[in-house]
């Protein structure tokens, strides 16, 4: 078995990760996961927040710095795409069937977090949460 491993960093703090496994009888597989970074209030951080809200997220107050981390898995080799390629954040309004995307923001002692998952197929379907979490670490 091989394994390929490719790692970019994009303009804005986005960087994309590849592998992909080989072997002699099985079909290649590419896993494509990538991770932006928002500051609070800032352009990019107020689409995430629009975009869990169109989820129906639960959104505690004022979101802080976010992490949104999107993971693919493709049969086949993937084709690079440039920054830009997805809607404004990333955050796309279909997905492919298993994809999933994290979303993790820390405003403070506030620390939220949640997760999505593609259920359907990449024509029809909808995003899933399937992981929240809040945590308050001021003392009381």
């Amino acid at each position: 078995m091989k394994t390929w491993m490719l790692a970019a960093v994009l303009a804005g703090g986005a960087s994309l990760s590849f592998v992909a496994q080989a072997q002699t009888s099985q079909p290649v597989m590419t896993e494509v996961t990538t991770v932006e970074t928002y500051k609070a209030s800032s352009e990019g951080a107020l689409g995430v927040a629009q975009w869990l809200r169109a989820q129906e997220a639960y959104v505690d107050g004022e979101l802080g710095d976010i992490v949104v981390t999107r993971s693919r898995s493709h049969s086949g080799l993937y084709q690079a795409q440039s920054p830009g390629d997805d809607p404004p954040v990333g955050l796309p309004a279909f997905g492919s069937p298993g994809e999933e995307i994290s979303i993790g923001s820390v405003r403070g002692a506030v620390t939220q977090s949640w997760t999505y998952r593609w259920v359907g197929t990449s024509v029809r379907g909808n995003w899933v949460l399937i992981d929240y979490k809040y945590s308050n670490t001021l003392p009381k």
